[in-house]
């Protein structure tokens, strides 16, 4: 606990991003608690994990998908210092990058660094990060031909993207459907079990005495 009449910084709400917040904090030193009813049981409990600044990108929303891509290229490094905070054993450093996992050579789009090549070890992460990438899918003519306006816009952008046929998509996904017509795979794409990222942040505060 701090000495009397020194300040601490108050966060509410124990989910993902007020425990990264927490943590980091408590990390440099600074005084912290946590204030939630029950942290890690919320939102981010039920989120679907998903780091899919590619294929989430939306016609309007370009200064989102810088913020996304540049928070994704903080991901491996984040996760391994989590994990080593967290006292998680996994042999692992943390990982590698490459400059072509979300952008095309010489895209127009700046800045988009990502991380592929590492799926295998990413995965082994106590957070179980995961580099597979994202496949969206078409089963009628019209859902097709959003995906093909989507991937004329994501050229634009200068963003990797790969149109894949019915065939290709289940080659990938085999639990497809038969009447699956194409898709779009952004290989940059990442995932990471929300539940373990909040149950590795918990146990690094506790490390830490931040009390909760």
């Amino acid at each position: 606990m701090p000495a009397k009449g020194a300040r601490m910084d108050v966060i509410v709400g124990g989910g993902v991003v007020g425990l990264s917040v927490a943590w980091r904090l408590a990390r440099s030193g600074r005084p912290v608690t946590v204030v939630d009813p029950a942290p890690g049981r919320g939102a981010s409990y039920a989120a679907a994990g998903m780091l899919a600044p590619v294929s989430e990108v939306a016609y309007t929303e370009e200064p989102l998908l810088r913020l996304g891509a540049a928070s994704l290229r903080r991901w491996p490094s984040f996760a391994a210092e989590l994990t080593a905070d967290a006292g998680l054993d996994t042999g692992l450093g943390t990982g590698f990058m490459e400059p072509d996992a979300l952008t095309k050579p010489g895209g127009g789009f700046s800045g988009a660094l990502g991380f592929r090549g590492a799926g295998g070890e990413a995965a082994r992460l106590g957070l179980d990060l995961r580099t597979d990438g994202t496949l969206d899918v078409a089963f009628g003519a019209d859902d097709l031909a959003a995906l093909n306006d989507l991937a004329a816009f994501m050229d634009k952008l200068g963003l990797r993207v790969e149109r894949l046929t019915g065939r290709e998509c289940r080659r990938l996904e085999p639990m497809l459907a038969p009447s699956v017509r194409g898709g779009l795979l952004a290989p940059g794409d990442a995932w990471v079990d929300p539940r373990r990222v909040t149950e590795a942040l918990l146990a690094a505060l506790e490390r830490l005495d931040v009390p909760l």
